[in-house]
């Protein structure tokens, strides 16, 4: 997953969104934050401007990720919606 998001981000310019469906994300071991950390540092130095996260409906996951993205802070905008329909209407403000 890290190696196709480091291409990914290759391939993009600087100023880019990125959506993020976490809807099926299973809860995040303890273990596996630094990985997430390490991936919103990445985001942000390739030039992110902003990460619409589709989030799940249960406040656990939500409470859970939302932990990880602040110890990570990135200095891009964060977007939170609960529908891929609102990620996309999102997408198109730009």
């Amino acid at each position: 997953l890290k190696h196709d998001f480091v291409t990914a981000l290759d391939r993009v310019c600087r100023g880019f969104s990125i959506v993020n469906d976490q809807r099926m994300l299973e809860p995040i071991p303890v273990s596996a934050r630094p990985v997430a950390a390490q991936l919103v540092r990445l985001a942000d130095q390739a030039g992110a401007s902003r990460v619409i996260r589709v989030l799940p409906q249960d406040i656990v996951s939500t409470a859970t990720i939302a932990r990880t993205l602040v110890a990570a802070r990135g200095s891009y905008q964060n977007v939170s919606v609960h529908t891929l329909e609102e990620a996309e209407a999102l997408l198109a403000e730009e």
